[in-house]
Protein backbone atom coordinates (compact mmCIF):
# COMPACT_ATOMS: atom_id res chain seq x y z
CA UNK A 1 0.00 0.00 0.00
CA UNK A 2 1.77 2.82 -1.04
CA UNK A 3 1.25 6.23 0.74
CA UNK A 4 1.75 9.29 -1.29
CA UNK A 5 0.58 11.81 1.39
CA UNK A 6 2.91 11.53 3.76
CA UNK A 7 3.66 15.09 5.55
CA UNK A 8 6.43 16.30 7.99
CA UNK A 9 5.43 18.48 10.67
CA UNK A 10 7.84 19.85 13.36
CA UNK A 11 5.76 19.82 16.65
CA UNK A 12 6.77 20.63 20.12
CA UNK A 13 8.59 17.86 21.72
CA UNK A 14 6.07 17.44 24.77
CA UNK A 15 2.91 17.11 22.33
CA UNK A 16 3.62 13.44 21.37
CA UNK A 17 3.57 10.86 23.48
CA UNK A 18 6.13 7.56 23.89
CA UNK A 19 4.54 4.62 23.06
CA UNK A 20 3.35 3.20 26.51
CA UNK A 21 3.54 -0.65 25.17
CA UNK A 22 6.47 0.13 23.77
CA UNK A 23 8.13 -3.64 23.42
CA UNK A 24 12.13 -1.92 22.22
CA UNK A 25 14.31 -1.59 25.10
CA UNK A 26 16.39 1.28 24.91
CA UNK A 27 19.80 0.67 26.89
CA UNK A 28 22.58 3.41 27.99
CA UNK A 29 24.77 2.85 24.44
CA UNK A 30 21.88 2.47 22.49
CA UNK A 31 20.93 6.16 23.72
CA UNK A 32 24.16 7.42 23.59
CA UNK A 33 24.95 6.78 20.30
CA UNK A 34 21.04 8.07 19.34
CA UNK A 35 22.17 11.14 21.04
CA UNK A 36 25.73 11.48 18.91
CA UNK A 37 24.07 11.35 15.84
CA UNK A 38 21.26 14.17 16.82
CA UNK A 39 24.19 16.34 17.87
CA UNK A 40 26.41 15.66 15.05
CA UNK A 41 23.38 15.31 11.93
CA UNK A 42 20.55 17.18 13.42
CA UNK A 43 17.45 14.82 12.91
CA UNK A 44 17.39 13.49 9.43
CA UNK A 45 14.19 11.54 9.93
CA UNK A 46 10.68 12.11 11.13
CA UNK A 47 9.38 10.03 14.04
CA UNK A 48 6.05 8.16 13.14
CA UNK A 49 2.50 9.64 15.28
CA UNK A 50 -0.41 8.45 15.40
CA UNK A 51 -3.39 10.93 15.28
CA UNK A 52 -3.61 10.70 18.95
CA UNK A 53 -0.14 11.67 18.95
CA UNK A 54 1.45 8.59 20.41
CA UNK A 55 5.10 7.69 19.01
CA UNK A 56 4.76 4.52 17.10
CA UNK A 57 8.48 4.52 15.74
CA UNK A 58 11.04 6.83 17.02
CA UNK A 59 10.37 6.64 20.67
CA UNK A 60 13.93 6.17 20.93
CA UNK A 61 14.99 9.39 19.25
CA UNK A 62 12.21 11.37 20.76
CA UNK A 63 13.78 10.06 24.14
CA UNK A 64 17.22 10.95 23.27
CA UNK A 65 15.56 14.63 21.68
CA UNK A 66 14.50 14.88 25.71
CA UNK A 67 18.24 14.52 26.81
CA UNK A 68 19.61 16.77 24.64
CA UNK A 69 16.95 19.21 25.68
CA UNK A 70 15.06 19.75 22.21
CA UNK A 71 12.22 21.63 22.57
CA UNK A 72 10.74 20.76 19.12
CA UNK A 73 11.21 17.44 16.75
CA UNK A 74 10.24 16.22 13.34
CA UNK A 75 7.21 13.87 12.86
CA UNK A 76 5.32 12.54 10.36
CA UNK A 77 1.67 11.10 11.44
CA UNK A 78 0.00 7.54 10.28
CA UNK A 79 -3.64 6.80 10.53
CA UNK A 80 -3.25 3.15 11.87
CA UNK A 81 -4.67 2.61 14.56
CA UNK A 82 -5.43 -0.68 17.33
CA UNK A 83 -3.68 -3.83 16.12
CA UNK A 84 -2.35 -2.36 12.57
CA UNK A 85 -0.46 0.31 14.97
CA UNK A 86 0.84 -2.10 17.07
CA UNK A 87 1.72 -4.77 14.33
CA UNK A 88 3.59 -1.68 12.41
CA UNK A 89 5.28 -0.83 15.83
CA UNK A 90 6.42 -4.38 16.14
CA UNK A 91 7.49 -4.84 12.74
CA UNK A 92 9.61 -1.39 12.59
CA UNK A 93 11.61 -2.78 15.38
CA UNK A 94 12.15 -6.30 14.16
CA UNK A 95 12.95 -5.55 10.72
CA UNK A 96 16.42 -4.02 10.77
CA UNK A 97 17.69 -6.98 13.11
CA UNK A 98 17.72 -9.49 10.18
CA UNK A 99 20.21 -7.08 8.41
CA UNK A 100 24.09 -7.44 8.24
CA UNK A 101 27.01 -5.38 7.65
CA UNK A 102 29.19 -6.04 4.41
CA UNK A 103 32.55 -6.39 6.00
CA UNK A 104 34.49 -5.36 3.15
CA UNK A 105 32.27 -2.09 3.00
CA UNK A 106 32.28 -1.06 6.32
CA UNK A 107 35.90 -1.38 6.93
CA UNK A 108 36.41 0.55 3.97
CA UNK A 109 34.04 3.41 5.17
CA UNK A 110 35.30 3.43 8.80
CA UNK A 111 38.83 3.70 6.77
CA UNK A 112 37.36 6.66 4.93
CA UNK A 113 36.39 8.63 7.91
CA UNK A 114 39.75 7.93 9.95
CA UNK A 115 41.36 9.42 7.20
CA UNK A 116 39.16 12.14 7.32
CA UNK A 117 40.00 12.89 10.42
CA UNK A 118 37.21 11.48 12.31
CA UNK A 119 38.91 10.26 15.97
CA UNK A 120 37.88 7.67 17.92
CA UNK A 121 36.17 9.34 20.19
CA UNK A 122 33.30 10.79 17.30
CA UNK A 123 33.63 6.55 16.18
CA UNK A 124 32.14 5.72 19.26
CA UNK A 125 29.63 8.33 19.92
CA UNK A 126 28.43 7.10 16.82
CA UNK A 127 28.10 3.60 17.58
CA UNK A 128 31.76 1.70 17.50
CA UNK A 129 33.65 0.58 20.49
CA UNK A 130 37.15 -0.60 20.49
CA UNK A 131 36.82 -3.67 19.99
CA UNK A 132 34.52 -3.64 17.25
CA UNK A 133 36.62 -0.91 15.45
CA UNK A 134 39.33 -3.64 15.48
CA UNK A 135 37.14 -6.13 14.13
CA UNK A 136 36.51 -4.08 11.37
CA UNK A 137 40.76 -3.11 10.82
CA UNK A 138 40.70 0.33 11.01
CA UNK A 139 43.69 1.60 10.30
CA UNK A 140 45.73 4.14 12.84
CA UNK A 141 43.13 4.90 14.90
CA UNK A 142 43.78 5.79 18.53
CA UNK A 143 42.58 3.67 21.62
CA UNK A 144 38.86 5.44 22.11
CA UNK A 145 37.49 6.26 25.70
CA UNK A 146 33.88 7.49 25.70
CA UNK A 147 31.83 9.84 23.12
CA UNK A 148 32.27 13.26 23.43
CA UNK A 149 32.62 14.90 26.67
CA UNK A 150 29.63 17.79 25.23
CA UNK A 151 27.40 14.36 25.72
CA UNK A 152 28.76 12.92 29.03
CA UNK A 153 28.60 16.01 31.18
CA UNK A 154 31.40 18.29 32.15
CA UNK A 155 34.35 17.65 34.09
CA UNK A 156 35.88 14.79 31.49
CA UNK A 157 39.30 14.99 29.81
CA UNK A 158 39.64 12.63 26.49
CA UNK A 159 42.71 11.04 26.08
CA UNK A 160 44.17 8.59 23.37
CA UNK A 161 47.04 6.45 22.17
CA UNK A 162 48.86 5.22 19.19
CA UNK A 163 49.13 1.31 19.48
CA UNK A 164 50.49 -1.40 17.03
CA UNK A 165 47.93 -3.47 15.89
CA UNK A 166 48.78 -6.38 18.03
CA UNK A 167 49.10 -4.10 21.03
CA UNK A 168 45.77 -2.42 20.48
CA UNK A 169 43.63 -6.35 19.60
CA UNK A 170 45.46 -7.26 23.30
CA UNK A 171 44.18 -4.14 25.13
CA UNK A 172 40.64 -3.43 23.09
CA UNK A 173 40.13 -7.90 24.10
CA UNK A 174 41.32 -7.05 28.05
CA UNK A 175 39.36 -4.01 28.02
CA UNK A 176 36.13 -5.67 26.91
CA UNK A 177 36.49 -8.47 28.85
CA UNK A 178 36.81 -6.19 31.90
CA UNK A 179 33.71 -4.07 30.86
CA UNK A 180 31.60 -6.95 30.38
CA UNK A 181 32.56 -8.35 33.93
CA UNK A 182 31.90 -5.28 35.77
CA UNK A 183 29.29 -3.57 33.65
CA UNK A 184 31.03 -0.60 33.22
CA UNK A 185 32.14 2.10 30.36
CA UNK A 186 35.44 1.02 28.53
CA UNK A 187 37.16 4.48 30.08
CA UNK A 188 36.27 2.83 33.36
CA UNK A 189 37.21 -0.58 32.66
CA UNK A 190 40.98 1.23 31.66
CA UNK A 191 40.69 2.65 35.44
CA UNK A 192 40.01 -0.66 36.95
CA UNK A 193 43.54 -2.29 34.91
CA UNK A 194 45.45 0.17 36.40
CA UNK A 195 43.94 -0.03 39.85
CA UNK A 196 44.85 -3.81 39.96
CA UNK A 197 48.40 -3.54 38.67
CA UNK A 198 48.91 -0.72 41.08
CA UNK A 199 47.24 -3.29 44.00
CA UNK A 200 49.21 -5.98 42.84
CA UNK A 201 52.61 -4.21 43.15
CA UNK A 202 51.55 -2.33 46.66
Amino acid sequence: MENKNLKIETVPIDSVIPDPANARIHSTRNLLIIKGSLARFGQQKPIVVTMDNVIRAGNGTWLAAKELGWTSISIIRTELKGPEAIAYSLTDNRSSEFSEWNPDVISAQLNSLVEDGWDASVLSSIGFDQKEIADWSVKDVDLLSDPDESLQGDGLISIAFKLSRDDYNFVTDALTEIRDKEKCTPAESLVHAIRRIKKQDS
